[in-house]
């Protein structure tokens, strides 16, 4: 299985680095920033990609904040039933 990261801060290079260790497959990269594209770049030896959605069928992605839900986008309800 291939994988992209989308976002190269801390958690997404940390994250891409654990795949590689584990033998997963990092496709690509993308970051906001030129200076996070580079960063990812040096240390997973993979340049930036202009399109995640070429290169896997299923993308993960994190966001900050604790308020957010995960059970209605897993089709769950957020009571626990």
């Amino acid at each position: 299985m291939r994988y992209a990261i989308v976002g190269t801060g801390r958690l997404g290079l940390s994250f891409a680095l654990a795949l590689r260790t584990s033998g997963a497959a990092v496709a690509g990269h993308t970051s906001r920033s030129a200076d996070g594209r580079d960063r990812a770049d040096a240390v997973l030896g993979t340049p930036p990609s202009p399109s995640i959605s070429a290169l896997v069928a299923s993308v993960l992605a994190w966001t900050p904040g604790s308020d957010l839900d995960p059970a209605p986008a897993a089709g769950l309800r957020s009571d626990g039933g």
